[in-house]
């Protein structure tokens, strides 16, 4: 039960941030160093996957993220449990997959003293990540969530790391939440489209009809922008499979049929 004077914990107002933005589902393995966290996400609506092991709850995220076009969540604690969810992090960062790590830091008071399984999460996660922050202040929870979510989502998709100090996350705060973000949709620029149209015509004089190749997120935005034009854009197709793959399941076949 929250109490009425209107503070709320550090772990409360993250919550609250992850329901406004739309959050239905989260996965973790919990860790005492985000226990706050998982206190406020107590009684949400948010329906919460404890797993096994931290790799496979930021490879579920990362899933949720590549099935619905917004931000996988995902808890781990300090130190092995983040290394753990690397995996998730990279295949978010190769694939162009939308994802929020939430990583549990040691409090603040006890900062490079290498205790705890400390981490430097921004030079761990630097170079896989899009981007990554540490919440140092509870009342900027609102602020810098809503920030990772809009550039895991605008742009290239990515996955954005975010640290959460223990200590921070049980500090009460009395602060406004953020309105729910709204991923930017990317298109061509006027020009673009314009010298599009110009050499569709072209073709379509020549009884030419042309096809517009596209990356899957932005046919319907080609559609829409050239839908009075004489091509088609159709989507990307399933990748063949590789000479090597035909030769091994060749080879595999061979052998089942020699199997007595």
């Amino acid at each position: 039960m929250r109490p009425s004077d209107g503070m709320r914990t550090g772990g409360e107002v993250l919550a609250d941030q992850l329901v406004i933005h739309g959050v239905r589902h989260v996965f973790c393995v919990p860790g005492e160093s985000y226990i706050a966290a998982l206190d406020g996400l107590y009684g949400s609506p948010i329906e919460l996957t404890v797993c096994r092991q931290e790799g496979g709850a930021s490879m579920m995220a990362e899933a949720i993220g590549k099935a619905t076009g917004r931000p996988g969540i995902c808890f781990v604690t300090r130190g092995p449990g983040a290394t753990n969810a690397s995996a998730g992090l990279h295949i978010a960062r190769q694939d162009s997959t939308p994802m929020i790590l939430f990583v549990g830091q040691v409090g603040r008071d006890m900062r490079e003293r290498e205790a705890f399984q400390e981490l430097d999460y921004r030079a761990v996660f630097g170079s896989i990540a899009k981007w990554v922050t540490e919440i140092d202040d509870p009342a900027r929870i609102p602020e810098l969530v809503s920030r990772a979510f809009s550039i895991a989502t605008n742009g290239r998709p990515g996955p954005v790391v975010v640290a959460l100090p223990e200590d921070m996350l049980a500090e009460r705060v009395t602060v406004a939440d953020a309105p729910a973000f709204e991923p930017v949709e990317t298109w061509p620029g006027a020009a673009e489209i314009e010298r599009m149209r110009q050499l569709l015509a072209a073709a379509a004089g020549n009884h030419h009809r042309p096809l517009v190749g596209s990356g899957e997120r932005r046919v319907d935005a080609l559609r829409r922008a050239l839908r009075h034009s004489a091509g088609d854009v159709v989507p990307p197709q399933p990748r063949r499979r590789s000479v090597a793959s035909e030769l091994c399941g060749r080879s595999q076949q061979r052998s089942e049929s020699k199997t007595p």
